[in-house]
C-alpha cells in the first residue's frame, strides 16, 4: 500500500477521533462512560471543528478537529459526572410519575 493511494482529506476525518482517543487516557470511569465520551467527542469534532476552523482560519482543519475532539471528550465526561451526581434519572422518573399521575409503588 502506498500513502499516495490514501484519500487526501483522510487526516481531516481522523483528527477528531484521534483527539477523542487521546483524551481517554486522562479520564477515569467505566467502559460505558468511556464509550459515551469518545462518541460525544467524535461527534463534537465532526460538527464543531469546521466552525472553529472558520473562526480561526490559521488553525488547520486537522488541528481544529483534534482540539475539539480532545476537549469534547472532557465536556461529555463532565456531563456524565453531573448526571450521576444529581441523580437526574431519579428526578426525571419522579417528574414523569407526577406529570402522568402514576402510582409511586408501581414501577415504570
Amino acid at each position: 500500500m502506498n500513502f499516495n493511494d490514501l484519500p487526501p482529506d483522510l487526516g481531516k476525518h481522523l483528527a477528531g477521533p484521534a483527539g477523542a482517543g487521546t483524551a481517554l487516557f486522562f479520564l477515569k470511569g467505566t467502559l460505558r462512560s468511556y464509550v459515551g465520551a469518545f462518541l460525544g467527542g467524535w461527534a463534537m469534532a465532526r460538527y464543531i471543528a469546521p466552525v472553529v476552523h472558520d473562526v480561526f482560519p490559521r488553525l488547520g482543519a486537522e488541528t481544529s478537529g483534534f482540539v475539539v475532539g480532545l476537549f469534547g471528550v472532557i465536556v461529555v465526561k463532565k456531563l456524565f459526572d453531573t448526571w450521576e451526581q444529581f441523580d437526574a434519572g431519579t428526578l426525571l422518573r419522579d417528574w414523569v410519575r407526577k406529570t402522568l399521575n402514576l402510582d409511586k409503588e408501581k414501577p415504570l
